[in-house]
């Protein structure tokens, strides 16, 4: 009797200090997860920035896009070219004021505005806030790991499947997908973000498999952006 005493003893501490240890490990994650959406919204507060955009579907280059966002005065720029065919791309110019949008293409050249209130603008304004794709994500995440050298912290995210879109590529039957957070520590400022997904083989499937980038440059430096006078002239979108 004695020993079985014992021996349920010795396996109540081993499962108590199981829990202990479980428990810490879920608190530090969400710990870790705080800290990375801090460092995301915080991208709002930047005075300016700028940022590349890139997606890859696999492992051939099919979007990229540059943006440049001053808040006084508020304007942003943001030029994109998306992979249509071998042979052709598709490029357009956008520059979101504090109450107008302007769209420029070539060939031919074109100019349009529309207010915040068209129907256009929300599909838009993804261009401009970039920020909120990727804090949807971390909604799904399963598991992170941590890293930290010479003053950045590398976060590795192992998500959930899940059903987002990308600059127009849907992304579902996810099997898998991992993401990558670089931050530097001292101030805290988010330098890199990256996704990987593995999706379900399927002959309706352009694609396999997804990577996207997103990088920071130039946070809260002077930043040269001009409204062409040629935007003077765009017509209202219909």
């Amino acid at each position: 009797m004695g020993t079985y005493l014992k021996y349920a003893i010795v396996v109540g501490i081993w499962a108590l200090l199981f829990g202990a240890s479980f428990y810490w490990m879920t608190s530090r994650e969400e710990e870790q997860l705080l800290v990375i959406q801090k460092a995301i919204n915080n991208v709002e507060d930047w005075q300016s920035y700028q940022s590349k955009q890139t997606v890859w579907a696999d492992d051939e280059q099919v979007f990229e896009m540059h943006s440049k966002t001053r808040l006084n005065p508020d304007l942003t720029q943001v030029s994109s070219k998306a992979k249509l065919t071998e042979t052709e791309d598709f490029t357009v110019e956008m520059f979101f004021s504090s109450d107008v949008i302007y769209l420029h293409t070539e060939n031919p050249e074109t100019w349009k505005k529309a207010d915040y209130t068209h129907p256009v603008a929300g599909e838009l304004e993804g261009s401009r806030e970039p920020t909120k794709f990727w804090l949807r994500l971390l909604k799904y995440t399963e598991q992170i790991k941590r890293q930290s050298e010479n003053g950045i912290q590398h976060y590795s995210l192992k998500l959930k499947p899940f059903r987002e879109e990308v600059h127009g590529m849907r992304l579902e039957d996810v099997t898998g997908a991992t993401m990558e957070i670089w931050l530097n520590e001292q101030p805290l400022v988010l330098q890199k973000m990256k996704v990987h997904v593995e999706l379900k083989p399927s002959i309706t499937k352009i694609f396999n498999q997804m990577d996207y980038l997103i990088e920071f440059s130039d946070v809260n430096q002077p930043i040269e952006i001009e409204l062409p006078s040629a935007a003077e002239k765009a017509e209202k979108l219909q």
